[in-house]
């Protein structure tokens, strides 16, 4: 932090949020924003724009017998936002999401291994104004 010149801002909001959804078979579309209507420092802007796309493989991909069954899974996430000039951030995961061969769709334990990256202007947090970049692997239990 200190080799990047990064400026530290004290942020704090409340929003109300909405998103709305459609689910197409293997394909969930949404979008929608965000209001912040109680905010610090107080020249922030107060809109938000936000939407995205989800994939989630209909059959396996992979399967180990009774012990679990493997699929593909993809995200793309754009937010927007006002007190940014509207510039982009962009949000991409993708990766394998392991389940229980024997359980209902979307029923039942999971676990995920997902490889997920991120550009565009910090979303919150003191340095919100600063553009970022990350690249990394999460993993994901759900039971």
């Amino acid at each position: 932090m200190i080799h990047t010149n990064a400026r530290r801002i004290d942020l704090t909001f409340q929003a109300v949020e909405l998103l709305v959804a459609r689910e197409m078979a293997r394909w969930r579309v949404y979008g929608g924003g965000d209001y912040v209507f109680a905010h610090r420092p107080t020249d922030l802007k107060p809109g938000v724009l936000h939407g995205g796309l989800e994939f989630r493989q209909p059959g396996s991909l992979l399967r180990l017998g009774r012990v679990t069954a493997g699929r593909l899974v993809a995200g793309l996430d754009v937010k927007s936002m006002q007190d940014r000039g509207w510039q982009l951030g962009w949000s991409m995961v993708t990766g394998l999401e392991l389940g229980d061969p024997l359980a209902d769709a979307g029923s039942g334990w999971r676990w995920s291994v997902l490889l997920k990256a991120y550009s565009g202007p910090a979303p919150y947090g003191e340095f919100y104004r600063d553009h970022v970049s990350s690249l990394g692997v999460g993993v994901g239990f759900t039971l």
